[in-house]
């Protein structure tokens, strides 16, 4: 929204819909085209490359963005066969990268006789002209909805559907989530609706501006999809992750490279400081780091220390405008293998986004063993990455000083059993590392 001299929120003028007659009606099948035209009027704050997305009720108009502002309106069109039969609020919302989202007033229709056969899209309660706004989803715990169509029976089965992609409209894998069925009471029956949460680490996962869509079926009716964009323009603190279990630096073993990963959560493109109260941040300037959240709010680097123990980690804007995170990065000692594997470690408690990595560091004998692989194994959702194919059983080359490394990923929050071994010899290591969902609530 606008902000008058009072800082004072002011919504944009409503759009105009010519199809529209003057209570609002418009009927389909006198229309002389397929598609609901939307005109967006010009307002002094769009600039070049701004974007604008029309609502109808929850169905998103692809994003529209500005090239040219010497123009009264832009004109934006949406088919009718994705809009049911049914009373709409009509809105836009104009934002340009990180820093300000516009808001306009609603216009109302009404539909009739479209060529949709769907029932009415899910509706967002906490959503702003289709925007869901982060403090929402944190104060509810997730994203509200609310389905509501003709002739709702007390029994009816209703199987709500969440998927989600970025700003670029790539698909986002971890945001997809399925309820479990709902059976309609006679208390949603009075109510006009029934409701459900989708879970805020399938929303956030979105990024800036990324588009979460629903939809539902009941029997064998489907209905149109319900969009939101998300917005983290309003996040006010930062969240953070540390991994445990790192392993100090060894001058005899210069290959090992063992490090806590730190992951971020925290306003996009926003100026943070990192700083350590011991050991050394690897990407910054010994315990100092400067950085920005990229445009998921995501920001990962990684801690090493010469010493054992618990020490803080505080990441803070670097204009005090948000709330610091505080987290406690763990480093151990190396693990007794007991035989031929002299020594080992891992880290453990990590994200669940297919990025993040467990890493298991293992020193070899080497004046009782020469051979060249190490075999490790995990389970679930795991795999093992970063050599050739991703697998669950891998074998590792092992460096002629008897190091080695291997990397952990997953993208379900799980514990997962780890098994390391030499391929000839009868000995073998077993220990659990555990994927978090990242960022929670």
């Amino acid at each position: 929204m606008i902000a008058n001299n009072d800082n004072k929120s002011i919504p944009l003028s409503s759009p105009e819909l010519p199809q529209a007659d003057n209570d609002g009606l418009i009927d389909v099948s006198v229309q002389q085209n397929q598609d609901l035209i939307i005109k967006v009027p010009y307002h002094k704050k769009l600039k070049i490359w701004d974007m604008i997305v029309v609502s109808v009720g929850g169905i998103l108009s692809r994003p529209y963005y500005v090239q040219n502002i010497n123009t009264i309106f832009f004109t934006i069109a949406m088919p009718f066969s994705e809009i049911p039969d049914g009373c709409y609020n009509v809105t836009y919302t104009s934002a340009d990268d990180f820093e300000n989202e516009n808001f306009s007033k609603p216009a109302v229709i009404k539909v009739i006789n479209s060529p949709s056969i769907k029932l009415l899209p899910s509706i967002y309660p906490d959503s702003t002209s289709g925007v869901i706004h982060y403090s929402s989803l944190i104060q509810h715990r997730g994203l509200n909805v609310h389905i509501s169509y003709q002739q709702m029976q007390k029994g009816d089965s209703v199987i709500f559907h969440w998927q989600g992609h970025n700003f670029n409209y790539d698909p986002i894998a971890r945001a997809a989530w399925d309820a479990q069925p709902i059976i309609v009471s006679d208390e949603d029956v009075k109510k006009g609706y029934v409701s459900l949460v989708v879970p805020a680490e399938n929303v956030l996962c979105l990024g800036q501006e990324g588009v979460g869509t629903g939809y539902y079926e009941v029997g064998n009716s489907i209905s149109a999809l319900g969009s939101v964009i998300l917005s983290l323009t309003d996040m006010s603190s930062v969240i953070m992750s540390i991994s445990e279990g790192a392993p100090i630096l060894s001058n005899e073993y210069p290959r090992i490279n063992p490090k806590n990963l730190v992951a971020v959560y925290g306003p996009p493109g926003k100026r943070l400081l990192a700083s350590v109260e011991s050991g050394n941040i690897v990407e910054g300037d010994g315990a100092k780091y400067q950085f920005a959240p990229n445009s998921f709010g995501l920001a990962y680097f990684h801690l090493q220390s010469e010493e054992t123990g618990s020490f803080r980690c505080t990441v803070s804007a670097e204009d005090g405008s948000v709330t610091s995170g505080v987290g406690q990065a763990i480093f151990s000692e190396w693990r007794d293998g007991g035989d031929i594997i002299k020594a080992y470690a891992f880290t453990s408690e990590v994200p669940a986004d297919g990025v993040s990595v467990c890493s298991v560091y293992v020193i070899v004998d080497r004046t009782v063993y020469s051979g060249k692989r190490l075999l490790g194994r995990t389970d679930g959702s795991a795999i093992i990455s970063g050599f050739g194919d991703n697998e669950r059983e891998l074998q590792v080359a092992i460096s002629k000083d008897g190091c080695t490394t291997f990397h952990i990923t997953n993208t379900k929050a799980e514990k997962n059993n780890v098994i390391i071994s030499l391929p000839d010899v009868d000995q073998s290591i077993q220990f659990s590392i555990n994927f978090k969902h990242f960022p929670s609530v």
